[in-house]
């Protein structure tokens, strides 16, 4: 059941003011490739915020954590930040968990199940990141079958 699991929460993103950005932006890189496994490659050829990035995040901290079930949320929360293509708000959310024989959450069988799913959230910063939050909350749950 639900109370059994063990799951793991990932998010990266700017948390500071435009003095520092440029910190923020390494820690980003280094939460990604460094402690979730993500190919820099990948980032250099999807960007950071995207769907290939997102699918990894999960997938890296679903093994890395050693969890059954994992959520990782990469966006652009504002106010700056955005690129052509990515507006502020953009967001990527990807689920990963391990299937039992059956085909549910539980303990590893092979490789990871991941659900991506691209937001396009209005507001200021705080908006962006309290839906980013309820959207993935959202998404474990269904994960789950909860």
């Amino acid at each position: 059941g639900l109370a059994s699991l063990t799951g793991s929460v990932m998010r990266t993103g700017g948390g500071g003011g435009l003095s520092s950005m440029q910190v923020d932006e390494e820690l980003e890189q280094f939460a990604k490739t460094e402690l979730l496994g993500v190919d820099a490659t990948l980032i250099a050829q999807h960007g950071a915020v995207s769907e290939a990035v997102a699918r990894a995040m999960a997938a890296g901290a679903l093994h890395r954590a050693h969890v059954q079930i994992a959520v990782a949320v990469t966006g652009i929360a504002g106010p700056g930040g955005a690129v052509p293509g990515k507006p502020v708000g953009t967001v990527w959310l990807a689920v990963a968990w391990s299937t039992t024989d059956e085909g549910g959450v539980g303990a590893a069988q092979g490789s990871p199940q991941v659900k991506a799913e691209l937001l396009q959230l209005q507001g200021d910063r705080a908006a962006v990141r309290e839906q980013s939050v309820r959207a993935a909350l959202r998404a474990l749950l269904a994960a789950v079958g909860a």
